[in-house]
């Protein structure tokens, strides 16, 4: 198919995209992916923050103050809070599953959205390859299932963009693509902050000055849609400036975004400028491969008589990528929303070699075939080989050989089950002949080749990443499940200072928050805990003795450095026939 005609083809997107099996076979995989243990490996790192918020916002009713045991906590605007209460109180579950679902739902939507888009200038079989490239991008894996703000960003951003850009596509008023674009972009903003905003203003105004569409970017349908997306931003933002003061207003809204604009340091800023494409490639494995495809000559040059979806797109990534690129605390991460962008132009890789467009089409598509088999025939043997020595290994290990302790890394690479292995094995061994087969860019064993390279992908991070993650976590929920054994009914628990949010979040029931200034004085409570972090030791103007420390951090066998210790006053009379059990004697 000519560039031409691929032109012309995205004049008439197709509306029954529903009827198509491309579409519901990658939507599938995808929530395969995604859904498959969820509820494992325990929440880690910032999750129980997230879910602490949104807790308390059902709890006391107030969705426009983000707080956590009761203090404010001015870290972002609330959607993310939000969605996560949302899913807690319709499925009455506090589990990981149930905090993870919405970002799990987003991604999902994320990549329904990625196939509508891509059907306007490409194949369904092309489609299906760009949104099951979203779902198994290295980071979506890693961030998709995660209670994080990452994925509902995304999904605004995203929609934002493409939702503009389709209803041009598509002919739609004005009117309905601008407010479209500003309500999600919006929707964003209270995401994440004015990124999202940005991210759809930018790449708007310049492609339509760049089409020198002059009256539909100074129109009052555009303004009609500024204003929507500030309607969308006010709902929160005005009740929420009542309550708090102006600093704390600017604090939710950029902090987090400044603190990446740190010059201070030469060093910091010539080493992001030179490693951070280096990480967004990374993060874009194993599809990345093909976008090695553009730096050809002829490639650029289908772009630029191509598809205007695709110019669109690159201009999307382009400005978005020079913001992240510029702020030298900025990560990979920070790119994630314009994700969606990537994958329709990877799709158009796949799509060139199965119309014969040209020569380095075929090769780049080839290249990605012979690389993707060779890696995961090779992916399948170390993970077989690996857990057949860890069953070796694991009794010798009884015989009295401590390489664990040696080495704990090597007991979590080699923690893999031998049937699952062999199962992973003979997965790997289908993925890397469908690949391989793939090579000779006939359309129906590249259908095969993408898919059997997307299960492939989707099975090794529920698989063997997640048996990973499981065997190395640190287990704070059952360890704090001892310690609720060991406070008497009816004796609430205290904390002095914040309290580290894995073991609040776990704890399951609210954590006053006591002053140190005032915590001489107890009213009412003689059980607290407090948070230790590294070596410093807390100093509390009164006697106490402990009854456990629980480690907090992700692994368990990091060294001991974020640590809640719970303990019981003693200058407060005990109930009568009350005996605890402590770690040690007296403290002060």
């Amino acid at each position: 198919m000519s560039n031409s005609a691929l032109t012309a083809a995205a004049r008439q997107p197709p509306l029954n995209w529903w009827r198509e099996a491309h579409a519901w076979a990658a939507l599938l995989l995808v929530a395969a992916t995604y859904l498959a243990r969820l509820n494992q490996p325990t929440l880690q790192g910032e999750e129980t923050r997230r879910a602490l918020v949104a807790e308390e916002m059902l709890r006391t009713g107030d969705w426009i103050v983000p707080r956590e045991q009761g203090l404010l906590f001015p870290d972002r605007p609330p959607l993310g809070n939000w969605s996560i209460a949302l899913a807690q109180a319709i499925t009455g579950s506090r589990q990981p599953w149930a905090v993870r679902l919405p970002s799990v739902v987003a991604t999902m939507l994320t990549a329904w959205l990625i196939y509508v888009y891509a059907r306007t200038f490409l194949s369904s079989l092309a489609a299906a390859a760009a949104a099951c490239a979203y779902g198994t991008l290295g980071q979506v894996l890693q961030l998709g299932r995660l209670a994080e703000t990452e994925a509902v960003f995304t999904l605004l951003v995203a929609a934002s963009l493409l939702g503009w850009h389709l209803s041009w596509l598509r002919n739609w008023p004005h009117l309905a693509a601008w407010v479209v674009g500003y309500s999600f972009a919006g929707l964003a903003a209270l995401a994440k902050g004015p990124q999202g905003p940005l991210y759809f203003a930018g790449p708007v105004i310049v492609y339509l000055a760049l089409q020198r569409q002059w009256r539909r970017l100074f129109s009052w349908q555009h303004l009609v849609g500024l204003a929507a997306g500030a309607v969308v931003v006010g709902a929160w933002h005005v009740p929420y400036a009542r309550q708090v003061e102006g600093p704390v207003v600017l604090q939710t809204w950029g902090a987090l975004a400044a603190a990446r604009f740190d010059y201070s340091r030469l060093t910091d800023v010539v080493g992001h400028l030179l490693t951070f494409p280096v990480e967004v490639f990374a993060c874009l494995l194993p599809w990345s491969l093909l976008l090695w495809a553009y730096l050809s000559p002829t490639a650029r040059a289908a772009l630029r008589h191509g598809p205007c979806q695709a110019r669109f797109l690159l201009l999307a990534i382009a400005l978005a990528f020079a913001t992240c690129w510029l702020a030298p605390q900025a990560r990979g991460r920070y790119l994630m929303p314009l994700y969606p962008c990537f994958c329709p132009l990877i799709a158009l890789v796949i799509e060139h070699p199965m119309q014969n467009v040209a020569q380095t089409w075929q090769n780049a598509w080839r290249r990605f075939c012979s690389i993707a088999a060779v890696a995961v025939f090779m992916g399948g043997m170390a993970v077989l080989a690996a857990a057949l020595a860890g069953s070796i290994l694991a009794r010798q290990h009884a015989a009295g050989i401590d390489w664990r302790g040696k080495a704990v890394w090597l007991g979590d690479l080699l923690s893999q089950p031998v049937w699952f292995a062999w199962g992973y094995f003979v997965a790997a061994v289908l993925a890397a002949m469908l690949a391989w087969h793939g090579r000779c860019c006939r359309p129906e064993r590249a259908h095969a080749c993408v898919f059997g390279l997307a299960a492939f992908l989707g099975l090794t991070y529920a698989g063997v990443v997640v048996n990973v993650q499981v065997h190395a976590q640190n287990d704070v929920a059952a360890a704090v499940a001892r310690v609720r054994r060991q406070i008497p009914p009816g004796e609430r628990l205290v904390s002095i200072g914040k309290a580290y949010h894995r073991f609040v979040y776990w704890y399951g029931e609210p954590i006053e928050v006591i002053d140190p200034q005032s915590a001489a004085a107890p009213k009412g409570w003689r059980y607290f805990c407090f948070h230790q972090a590294g070596s410093h030791a807390a100093k509390l103007p009164f006697a106490y003795e402990e009854i456990a420390v629980i480690g907090c951090d992700r692994r368990r066998d990091e060294p001991l450095f974020d640590r809640v210790v719970v303990a019981r006053r003693l200058d407060v009379t005990a109930s009568p026939g009350e005996a605890v059990s402590g770690l040690g004697g007296p403290r002060r």
